[in-house]
């Protein structure tokens, strides 16, 4: 029988930070609960790794199962700790992210305070492009133009950009084509396309989606990296 028989879980709170390992042909769970460590929260997981495995004398190789709860993600998000992010949308749409959607609680109140978008309107770019749904020649987006954006949004010291199109739902390959230019364009920037993460109807949807997926993308890259670091002490 292969070793191979180890489930783990870790997640990391405020205070401790949680790593389970269940033993998937006995039934047996371990557990331990190493304080957390908020400058580096790697290096408790890591720890609590090391120390869960040993306890239970099983071997990093087998291990056949890891699952990470988000709660870096999630308090990095409410706390607003997440990477400097643009959009890249289609002419006219650069305001969904404040219109948001019709339905929502107090929608008569205009006084409700908003949150602040994810991405700030100056960020939010706009190039001519669409799809037309019903038969009309779509409109192609024009790489010169995507070329100025990138250099204004490299002049800004983005770290993250999201694209999100109109109807990319139902043709993603003008998304695709922006998106590998400004791989090019801006290497070592952060950049998401929303049929990537979020291919459905519906505008507000895909871009708050892809926004906050850009904003905590280099955050978690970077909790990600320190993790194996930290991992190989």
């Amino acid at each position: 029988m292969s070793r191979r028989r180890w489930a783990l879980s870790v997640d990391v709170g405020g205070t401790f930070t949680d790593v389970i390992l269940v033993d998937r042909v006995s039934g047996h769970v371990f557990r331990n609960k190493p304080q957390s460590t908020r400058r580096s929260p790697a290096l408790a997981v890591a720890a609590g790794i090391r120390e869960i495995l040993s306890e239970a004398n099983a071997r990093p190789q087998d291990v056949d199962s890891f699952t990470h709860g988000t709660t870096v993600a999630t308090n990095a998000l409410i706390q607003r700790n997440f990477a400097k992010a643009a959009l890249i949308t289609t002419a006219g749409f650069r305001d969904v992210l404040e219109i948001r959607r019709q339905r929502q609680p107090h929608m008569y109140d205009a006084r409700i305070p908003k949150p602040d978008p994810i991405v700030p309107r100056y960020l939010r770019k706009e190039v001519a492009e669409r799809t037309y749904l019903f038969g009309k020649p779509s409109i192609l987006p024009n790489k010169r133009d995507v070329h100025r954006i990138a250099t204004d949004l490299l002049a800004e010291g983005v770290e993250a950009v999201a694209v999100c199109f109109l109807h990319s739902y139902a043709n993603p390959t003008h998304e695709a084509n922006v998106a590998r230019w400004l791989r090019d364009l801006l290497p070592g920037v952060f950049v998401s396309a929303s049929h990537e993460i979020f291919d459905e109807f519906r505008e507000y949807e895909r871009t708050s989606t892809v926004c906050v997926n850009v904003a905590l993308g280099p955050i978690l890259g970077e909790y990600v990296h320190r993790l194996e670091l930290d991992a190989l002490k």
